[in-house]
């Protein structure tokens, strides 16, 4: 087979790819390539119901399927899943189908032992049952999405820390269930962390912070909307020196003292949203011109009314690596 007729085979979509099984025995074996059937992407799919009744005569994708993308994509049901029962998954992603429920998720992630990224973002009816089965089967899990599955709690997120050591990323936003314990269990078992997404989680306190400052890996982190966050918590995670990342958005009783330790001990800083955060003056524009000045290329400050001098041009005089000024609009 040539490699021009892999590539035009590749392009066909599965209706397509099971009618060319018939036009010849020369077509047919080249369909059995296994580099055809890595990857299923029905994002956005209007037909994902029609498609994915097509699926279960392929056996290919039960032999081969690596990636699996449903995002977005309408009339997913827990039935549908079956049909990927045994494939070798490394990476799934069923995020906004709102249709599935914990016995269609969970069967199949008990079938894929191999699964390094899974994305459930927007689940809202899916309880710590899946990541129970997370925990059981994903000893490799690299990539988690949970933001907006709001029924998780505590009691989940501790059993994917204690059996998913290998997790790099994890997105929590508006698991408002999750509190202090479960932070600290991700913290203990997770230490490889290097992004940690808390968007819009009010429980986090700076009990959590501390937890995070053992996390020597931490590029990114999201704590919007963290209220109850003070200065003592930016103070520990200022021990988290490789950190380049930080939303502080409406973490409203920061102070000059959180930024001022931040600056000093995370230099390598790119990214910080102090967006409607009035305990912020010239000081601490001060302490990021002095310590991050060479990395700083995004600082939002809108609604700072203590710090006088925050128009764009001064800004850029002071931290000339910046380049955006708003994180949120």
């Amino acid at each position: 087979m040539t490699p021009a007729l892999l590539l035009t085979l590749g392009r066909l979509d599965l209706k397509d790819r099971a009618r060319a099984t018939c036009v010849c025995k020369a077509w047919r074996q080249a369909l059995e390539d296994p580099a055809l059937w890595r990857t299923l992407n029905l994002a956005d799919h209007q037909e994902a119901q029609d498609r994915l009744d097509l699926v279960k005569h392929c056996r290919w994708f039960r032999h081969h399927l690596q990636e699996l993308s449903l995002q977005y994509a309408v009339g997913v049901r827990d039935e549908h899943l079956k049909h990927f029962h045994g494939a070798p998954l490394e990476s799934l992603n069923l995020n906004v189908c709102q249709s599935l429920t914990d016995d269609g998720i969970s069967g199949l992630i008990l079938r894929s032992p191999r699964l390094q990224a899974i994305q459930l973002y927007w689940l809202p009816r899916i309880s710590d049952t899946v990541l129970y089965c997370i925990a059981a089967s994903c000893h490799n899990l690299v990539r988690l999405n949970l933001s907006g599955c709001v029924s998780i709690s505590d009691g989940g997120i501790k059993a994917i820390a204690k059996s998913c050591p290998a997790i790099t990323d994890i997105d929590l936003t508006k698991c408002m269930k999750v509190s202090d314990v479960g932070h600290g269990a991700l913290a203990r078992g997770c230490p490889l962390i290097h992004q940690l997404r808390l968007y819009g989680c009010k429980p986090v306190t700076d009990a959590s912070l501390a937890s995070f400052a053992g996390l020597s890996h931490l590029r990114l982190i999201d704590l919007c909307g963290a209220e109850l966050v003070t200065d003592n918590g930016l103070k520990a995670l200022a021990e988290c020196h490789q950190l380049e990342s930080a939303n502080l958005t409406w973490c409203i009783k920061i102070t000059d003292a959180g930024i001022i330790a931040m600056a000093c001990g995370c230099p390598s800083l790119g990214l910080l949203s102090l967006h409607g955060i009035r305990g912020v003056t010239d000081a601490a524009i001060a302490a990021l011109q002095k310590h991050c000045a060479n990395h700083l290329h995004t600082l939002d400050t809108q609604g700072c009314v203590q710090i006088e001098h925050r128009s764009r041009s001064y800004l850029q005089h002071v931290l000339p690596k910046l380049i955006c000024f708003e994180v949120h609009s």
